[in-house]
């Protein structure tokens, strides 16, 4: 046989099409498409191949959007692809662009800031807007692990993501609580699941989830029934049903209480997992595992204190529930309790008040701790339209959105189930009136000025510095040469005004303008992670010794660079000498 021949019984055209499928599996998505173009056949073999996309997909994106195009988009694995890919591009883009847009900006960004991302995310997909988002702040953070620095995954890419997803996901959940509201299906677990999305919109906490644990309980709560030989099958009581719940629990799980309220103790899934809770939570899973059993406790909250109230008709006879250890104890007389005619008093489980009693809880815990996620939590008072020092001094982005909801209050029950994962037309028309309904903020901005460095700075933009007064460590983001910013004498200075002053983020999150002679470099500096959400806007990273300034930082202080570099190679010395 010639060579001639060999070549063509070898040629891919005489593979069967599933092989040359099983060959493009351990390509690339863009070498696939690359190849489907090289002839009709192909092309038509490549598209259309679902099975192909399928695993493809699987692959290469994260579970919850394969997850997400299994479930609503059937049969268009390439498509949804695309499209993702191309939103991604998109969004990146336009955080790489927010940077040079709003640095010089004083103050935070106003809703109007963060249109186009709106306008881009409903147009493609709101649910992809929110992943990929969520994905640069994630991505960011392992590569700023690593001393690693592309963009968009860089401390300034994260901040204007946050700032944008914080909109996304507070819009979203605007229309939620609302309607919500209006179809009285906000139970406790709902409700705090509600909290935790607000303050924390880099994850997902989806209510499908959190059913699903809880559920899980129920299943062990009926197998605990149902192997008790003195309770009749489908016979079990309120009382009976009751101690099943407290076994499963608090025998079984082990359930254990703690008073701290954070992003761990308030995650449903979480506590049910590790079997550790803040006591709201904990009465939360209580409530929710008796009531799908069939017995109905309330979750009562009052501004200071909650309890989890159980009703036996049968004598009658209230019992609050012991969260600590799932005991009943009747209750006594009280102003809680049965009254002289042996009826109830009036309150019982209101969605407000539990949502009044998580953020205050929430609070009490973060203490002066000023983060993205305490952040978020005052604007949920923001939202609710509840007076504070902030509302009054501030911008506020939310102002109106909850009276303007309610007037839609019957459009919105007549609307679809309200689902993140696939946003109705009448949802995002919602979402966007939300979005224009305020009037545009007028933002101030400071001069573009370049600053020049003199012999007489000693220290640089981004370097990790000691307050030898004061004892604490602080980062230096910038300085000017005469004090202008004080208005009173410094008769405790020795240099008094003839030195420069430093703008300066102390350890406690306090902003401060501090002398040169006051300030000292640090050996062993090292990344101050508490610190980062404040300073994002004017660095990338930190390296190692300083945080290294972004494009915009550069700009601003074109010359501090070398001066960080002559620190760290003193500092160096030092370490190699001592």
């Amino acid at each position: 046989m010639d060579v001639q021949g060999v070549q063509n019984i070898i040629s891919i055209n005489c593979l069967p099409d599933e092989i040359v499928i099983l060959i493009l599996h351990n390509n690339s998505s863009r070498e696939i498409l690359n190849f489907g173009a090289t002839c009709k056949h192909y092309n038509y073999m490549v598209k259309n191949h679902s099975y192909l996309w399928k695993n493809k997909c699987e692959a290469t994106y994260p579970t919850i959007i394969s997850k997400v195009i299994k479930e609503y988009y059937r049969g268009s694995w390439l498509h949804e692809m695309k499209v993702y890919s191309k939103l991604k591009q998109r969004l990146q883009s336009e955080l790489i662009a927010m940077s040079p847009k709003h640095y010089w900006a004083v103050s935070e960004r106003s809703m109007d800031n963060v249109k186009s991302f709106f306008n881009i995310a409903t147009k493609k997909n709101f649910f992809y807007a929110v992943h990929i988002l969520q994905d640069v702040i994630k991505t960011g953070s392992k590569l700023i692990d690593r001393k690693e620095c592309t963009k968009p995954y860089t401390l300034t890419e994260m901040y204007y993501s946050k700032a944008v997803l914080r909109q996304f996901i507070h819009t979203y959940l605007a229309v939620k609580w609302v309607k919500s509201k209006m179809e009285q299906d906000l139970p406790p677990e709902v409700v705090i699941n509600f909290f935790l999305q607000w303050i924390d919109p880099a994850n997902l906490y989806l209510d499908d989830e959190v059913d699903e644990k809880i559920n899980n309980l129920v299943e062990m709560v009926r197998k605990v029934m149902e192997n008790d030989k003195q309770t009749p099958k489908k016979q079990c009581s309120a009382k009976q049903i009751i101690l099943a719940v407290s076994h499963v629990i608090y025998k079984q799980k082990r359930m254990a209480l703690t008073s701290t309220t954070d992003l761990d103790t308030l995650n449903i899934s979480k506590v049910i997992d590790n079997n550790c809770g803040n006591v709201i939570v904990v009465a939360t899973i209580y409530q929710a595992v008796a009531s799908r059993c069939g017995a109905s406790c309330e979750l009562i909250v009052f501004p200071n204190h909650l309890f989890l109230e159980w009703n036996d008709h049968n004598i009658p006879q209230l019992y609050n529930i012991d969260l600590a250890t799932g005991e009943m104890h009747p209750k006594r007389c009280c102003p809680f309790g049965f009254t002289q005619n042996n009826r109830a008093t009036k309150y019982s489980y209101c969605p407000d008040s539990l949502l009044q009693y998580i953020y205050s809880s929430y609070l009490i815990t973060m203490g002066a701790i000023r983060s993205w996620n305490t952040q978020n939590a005052m604007h949920l008072l923001d939202f609710l339209g509840t007076e504070n020092e902030r509302t009054l001094f501030k911008y506020n982005p939310y102002e109106n959105h909850y009276t303007y909801l309610m007037k839609q209050a019957t459009a919105l029950v007549q609307c679809d189930i309200l689902d993140l994962k696939q946003l109705s037309e009448d949802h995002i028309r919602l979402m966007m009136s939300l979005v224009n309904l305020n009037k545009n903020l007028e933002v101030p901005t400071k001069n573009k000025i370049a600053k020049r460095h003199v012999s007489n700075v000693k220290f640089a933009v981004g370097m990790i510095c000691y307050h030898k007064r004061y004892d604490y460590v602080c980062i230096i983001r910038g300085w000017d040469l005469t004090g202008c910013q004080l208005h009173f004498p410094l008769d405790d200075l020795y240099f008094g005004r003839n030195q420069p002053f430093y703008y300066i983020t102390a350890a406690d999150q306090s902003e401060r303008y501090v002398a040169q002679e006051n300030l000292m470099e640090l050996i062993r500096p090292t990344r101050l992670y508490h610190l980062e959400h404040q300073i994002s806007r004017d660095f990338t990273h930190f390296d190692g010794f300083a945080y290294v300034l972004n494009d915009e930082k550069k700009a601003e202080y074109p010359e501090d660079e070398p001066i960080i570099e002559m620190f760290r190679t003193l500092c160096e010395q030092k370490i190699n000498n001592a």
